[in-house]
């Protein structure tokens, strides 16, 4: 089961790889985010963002929360039999589950259309998005399997051709073929099926037709607390997009989404650290018994200074790239201006999402998965009630501090929770500075908006990351963690 990737290597190590292969990935999608705006109108892209939130909130029910449990069971086996036996039980039983309810919203797409999107025209689209969710369930899978063995440069290899496959298509699909909308949802069906045959040697190593009732059950019952929980972690991340077409129409939806996508830049790494985190620590850490609280205290404090690093130049830059103007060619269109005021917001959660992640270790090591249901509900239940006291009075940031907040929520929680069960060192000095200025930066942008400003709080920032000496730069660039 050895690797010669394994966890001789530490834990930023393969999220660096893993990083790099989501850094390609999202950079061809945020290339493309401008792309979208000179050829997809507002209200379109808003039309776009909630069959997307939609499919999100089906892809619940084809994952059925197993995601954590897979990689917890299949990381834990003790021999290539047996984690054939668990990957074929959860294709198995993700096929009877996922297939019959794909079919059953085909055939329903119209009513469901008229229902989520307010009018039948477009039941096309939803088609797409479901076909398109349901493909990407697969295809997590079995990529999914190469992150357990911590064969992180096969994962990236095979996912950064899927990206540039979807890139293409998109580029094809929507300028030269002009198919809106649809033409985003085919690129994504078409670069999930090559993802899939990608990773086709998966299939002739661990699936074979064999099926074990004792195992699903065991499975299902770790997993069933994950499956709720990741029903209100999809509805606190999408539900907003349906509070803001409520309140302010799908043309603000549209605008909404395209600010969340470009804050999405800081879930590169936490999808990263995330893919990363579980496998390296059974694989890794779990060993190392009295450093422990020492190594986990030093990976806290860079998850925290690349958060910022990544969290500062966008939030203060993010106006200027929007408004940007070359030659009378405005990058943006001038209809999706506003969605920079929300991008700050946006990643701050995303930092507070990448906090859960890390204090995920306690509801594992305690065996208690329960916990993750109960920080994800009440990430959802603050997500609804501040998004509905904030976005009639503030609009679009209203609907980005109410997700920022309903994160921090969850990770005070997850915190309070894994402070029981898993001892950590904080380096208490570095994650104060580094807390405050990704939070006291942007924030004094926002107030005195000057671009000389935000040149001065560079500047600042790079001489403050140097003397917290968290990240030595020259191993950075070589990739040694």
């Amino acid at each position: 089961m050895g690797s010669s990737e394994k966890s001789n290597h530490g834990i930023f190590f393969h999220t660096s790889i893993y990083g790099f292969g989501h850094l390609i990935a999202r950079s061809l999608s945020f290339i493309l985010l401008p792309f979208y705006t000179h050829y997809i109108s507002s209200k379109e892209f808003g039309i776009y963002s909630l069959v997307i939130s939609f499919a999100s909130i089906i892809s619940i029910f084809f994952h059925l929360g197993l995601q954590g449990s897979f990689v917890k069971y299949f990381t834990s086996a003790k021999s290539q039999s047996e984690q054939r036996l668990i990957f074929s039980n959860l294709i198995f039983l993700i096929s009877a589950v996922s297939l019959p309810i794909t079919v059953i919203l085909l055939f329903f797409a119209r009513e469901i259309s008229q229902i989520v999107l307010h009018s039948s025209e477009y039941s096309l689209s939803l088609s797409l998005g479901i076909i398109s969710i349901l493909l990407m369930t697969y295809s997590y899978y079995f990529s999914i399997i190469y992150v357990t063995l911590e064969k992180s440069k096969r994962f990236v290899s095979n996912t950064v051709i899927s990206a540039l496959l979807n890139f293409v298509l998109n580029v094809i699909f929507i300028h030269n073929l002009s198919m809106g909308i649809n033409s985003i949802f085919y690129a994504q069906i078409i670069s999930s099926i090559v993802l899939i045959l990608l990773c086709s040697d998966v299939l002739k190593i661990y699936f074979q037709f064999e099926y074990s009732s004792n195992w699903i059950k065991s499975i299902l019952k770790f997993g069933y607390p994950f499956f709720f929980s990741s029903i209100f972690t999809v509805l606190t991340e999408v539900f907003d997009r349906f509070l803001v077409d409520y309140f302010l129409g799908s043309d603000k939806a549209g605008v909404y989404y395209l600010g969340y996508r470009f804050g999405l830049v800081l879930n590169i790494f936490g999808i990263s650290f995330k893919n990363s985190w579980l496998p390296h620590y059974y694989n890794f850490i779990v060993n190392l018994k009295d450093d422990q609280p020492n190594y986990l205290g030093k990976v806290f404090s860079k998850l925290i200074v690349i958060s910022a690093i990544l969290i500062i130049p966008i939030s203060l830059f993010a106006d200027d790239v929007f408004r940007l103007d070359i030659n009378g060619f405005k990058i943006f269109t001038p209809e999706y201006f506003e969605a920079a005021f929300v991008i700050p917001f946006v990643l701050f959660g995303y930092m507070f999402a990448i906090m859960m992640s890390f204090y995920s270790l306690g509801p594992y090591v305690s065996d208690k998965p329960i916990h993750f249901l109960l920080s994800d509900l009440l990430c959802f239940i603050g997500n609804i009630i501040l998004n509905i006291l904030l976005i009639p009075f503030i609009g679009l940031t209203g609907a980005a501090i109410a997700t920022m907040a309903a994160f921090m929520l969850g990770a005070f929680y997850l915190y309070l929770t894994s402070a029981k069960v898993v001892k950590v060192n904080y380096e208490k000095r570095k994650l104060w500075t580094a807390i405050g200025v990704s939070f006291g930066f942007p924030f004094l942008s926002m107030v005195i908006a000057s671009i000389y400003l935000d040149i001065v709080l560079i500047f600042c920032f790079v001489i403050i990351v140097r003397e917290l000496k968290v990240i030595d730069f020259a191993r950075l660039i070589r990739l040694q963690f």
